[in-house]
């Protein structure tokens, strides 16, 4: 689930990109961009949580060393190209 939730934060803010280029207003796209990557972040967590429930501890050991670094990443870059789109939309007005 965090997988389609992450996807969907990239596609949101790739289309945010396209209506900034094209001078419209995007910050549909933004706010959509960053809701996807807080759900991401928090079916990540729900998924480390069941697996610590069934004891699932070498596919913790696998999943999160690896994919820790990579959502601080994402997230942070997720939240910098929004913010810096929404506050260009509302130097344009």
């Amino acid at each position: 689930m965090w997988l389609l939730f992450g996807g969907l934060a990239v596609l949101a803010a790739v289309l945010n990109v396209i209506w900034w280029v094209r001078r419209k207003n995007g910050s549909l796209w933004a706010g959509l961009s960053l809701s996807c990557t807080a759900f991401t972040l928090c079916a990540f967590y729900g998924d480390i949580a069941g697996r610590v429930n069934a004891g699932d501890w070498a596919g913790i050991e696998d999943i999160v060393p690896a994919l820790s670094p990579a959502l601080w990443v994402l997230t942070a870059l997720s939240a910098a190209v929004n913010l810096l789109l929404l506050a260009g939309y509302s130097r344009r007005k």
